[in-house]
C-alpha cells in the first residue's frame, strides 16, 4: 500500500507502501529480533473489505502488561481509507496481528486504543503518530522492551521488518543521522522497497525498541531515509495509559 508519508526528493515518485536477560551487545552485530515480534497489522470494517496496511510489534514498558504499537497514520485516508479514524474511535471493527511468513494470525486487539490523543506525522512532528493496543498475556505476539533512551547521533540501528512467507525477519542496518525531540532520521546502508514498513519498530544492538517508523525520503543519489517516532516520546505517552491496564 503506498503511503503519503514517504516522499522522494527532487519530485522524483517513491512507492512505499524477550529476553529477560541480553548479554552486552556488539555495537556492530545485528540485534537478536524474537519470532512473531514484528507482524503485519490488518484490520475490518463493516463499510469495507478486509486490508491489510503497515506493520505493528508487540512490546512492553519496563515489563507491564503487553501492547501492540503501530502508527497512528495507518487507520486514515493515507493509509487506504476513505476518512482519518479518530484515535478514540480505534480500534473500528477488528483489528489483527497477522504472521506473513506462517500465514497465521498471532493475535488480536482486546480493547480500545490506549492513547486517546494523537496526530500522524506531517512532516514535522512524528510524536502523536502512535497507537497502542492491549493484548492478551495468551498472545502470540513476542514483547520487544523499550529502550531506557532515544539513540545518539551517528550510533547503528537496525529497521526491523515481519517475515516474508519463505524468510525469516528482516534487519535493515542503518546509521542516526539527526536525533530531535520532534522526530529521528535515519540514513539506511541499502536501498530496498519499503513498502508496508510504517510502524515497524527501530532497535538499538540490545534489541530494544528505540523508535518507530513512520515515514521516509529518497533522494536523486539513490539513498534511503526514514523518519521515526523516538522512543522518548513513546515512553511518554505510554507510561499513564499503561499503568491503568487492570489484569
Amino acid at each position: 500500500m503506498t503511503s503519503a508519508r514517504w516522499a522522494a526528493a527532487c519530485a522524483l515518485p517513491f512507492a512505499l507502501a524477550a529476553c529477560r536477560s541480553r548479554p552486552a551487545a556488539d555495537p556492530a552485530a545485528p540485534p537478536v529480533l524474537p519470532v512473531n515480534s514484528v507482524v503485519r497489522l490488518s484490520y475490518f470494517l463493516r463499510s469495507a473489505k478486509g486490508m491489510r496496511s503497515g506493520t505493528a510489534f508487540g512490546a512492553t514498558l519496563d515489563g507491564g502488561h503487553p501492547f501492540a504499537l503501530t502508527a497512528l497514520h495507518l487507520f486514515s485516508a493515507s493509509g487506504g481509507l476513505a476518512d482519518d479514524v479518530p484515535p478514540d474511535r480505534l480500534p473500528i471493527d477488528d483489528v489483527r496481528f497477522f504472521d506473513v511468513g506462517v500465514n497465521e494470525i498471532q493475535g488480536y486487539v482486546d480493547s480500545w486504543n490506549l492513547l486517546k490523543e494523537g496526530r500522524p506525522w506531517d512532516g514535522r512532528d512524528a510524536r502523536g503518530d502512535v497507537v497502542a493496543f492491549r493484548l492478551d498475556r495468551d498472545s502470540a505476539v513476542a514483547r520487544l522492551p523499550l529502550a531506557a533512551s532515544d539513540p545518539a547521533a551517528e550510533s547503528r540501528v537496525w529497521l526491523a521488518g515481519p517475515s516474508l512467507r519463505g524468510f525469516p525477519p528482516a534487519l535493515h542496518p542503518a546509521t542516526v543521522v539527526r536525533v530531535q525531540p520532534e522526530f529521528i532520521e535515519i540514513a539506511l546502508d541499502e536501498v530496498f522497497d519499503p513498502k508496508g514498513l510504517d510502524g515497524a519498530p527501530l532497535l538499538g544492538p540490545a534489541g530494544a525498541v528505540v523508535g518507530m517508523v513512520v515515514g521516509g525520503r529518497s533522494t536523486m543519489g539513490g539513498n534511503l531515509y526514514v523518519y521515526v517516532n523516538p522512543v522518548s516520546s513513546l515512553r511518554e505517552r505510554l507510561a499513564p495509559a499503561v499503568a491503568s491496564i487492570k489484569d
